[in-house]
């Protein structure tokens, strides 16, 4: 009974890691579809430059650097020319 129980222990314990990372994973998906939202909303014309700046700045868990946005939100960040 006892290596019942342990094979039991093992499976209970491999289902809560994996609903741990279960949790983190969508946690994840939901920042990655805030992102892609942002985006499409400025290549759409719905937001402009500066509206995506402000969400970099106003986001500081965003991974995202500015000289991966677009090259019109870089040039933005840079000021006048």
């Amino acid at each position: 009974m006892s290596k019942t129980a342990s094979t039991f222990g093992d499976y209970e314990k491999a289902l809560l890691q994996m609903l741990d990372e279960n949790e983190a994973l969508r946690a994840e998906v939901d920042k990655l579809r805030a992102e892609v939202s942002r985006l499409l909303a400025w290549i759409n014309g719905d937001a402009d430059a500066l509206t995506a700046l402000q969400a970099i700045y106003l986001d500081p868990n965003e991974t995202s650097s500015i000289a991966s946005r677009p090259l019109p939100v870089r040039s933005a960040s840079n000021g006048p020319s």
